[in-house]
């Protein structure tokens, strides 16, 4: 599926990022054609993960992002106050946030294992972001 025109919500707790997270964002770049990636560190894990505190992976989260200039850019709406750090609620804002953007999600390995695509329903089948409550 190409991305062409979309920002990438790239996810995800980053503790620490990595190569892999920073060759996701070349891939969703250059073989997928994606616009932008944003880089989205978990505020607050919803499974009670420990994590690094915020600010380090943020500011390590922008020294992967820097070779990329501006078509990677880290996002700190999952700081902001009344998100869950569940990832339909996330998205569900940026897309009220941003009505002009065409939205894909990026995601690891670890969370489509931990993950069953709970309630609310996701209707993925398109290559931009669409949630719906039942």
């Amino acid at each position: 599926m190409l991305l062409t025109g979309h920002t990438v919500v790239y996810g995800g707790s980053f503790n620490p990022p990595h190569m892999g997270h920073q060759m996701t964002c070349l891939y969703l770049l250059e073989a997928l054609g994606a616009q932008a990636v944003w880089l989205m560190p978990v505020f607050r894990h919803p499974f009670n993960k420990e994590l690094a505190p915020f600010a380090a992976r943020v500011a390590m989260c922008e020294q992967l992002a820097t070779p990329f200039g501006a078509r990677v850019q880290v996002s700190l709406v999952e700081s902001d106050p009344g998100m869950t750090g569940r990832t339909f609620d996330t998205l569900s804002a940026l897309v009220v946030r941003h009505p002009e953007r065409r939205f894909a999600l990026a995601v690891g390995t670890d969370i489509l294992r931990d993950t069953p695509l709970r309630s609310p329903s996701w209707n993925l089948d398109r290559p931009h972001l669409e949630g719906r409550n039942n």
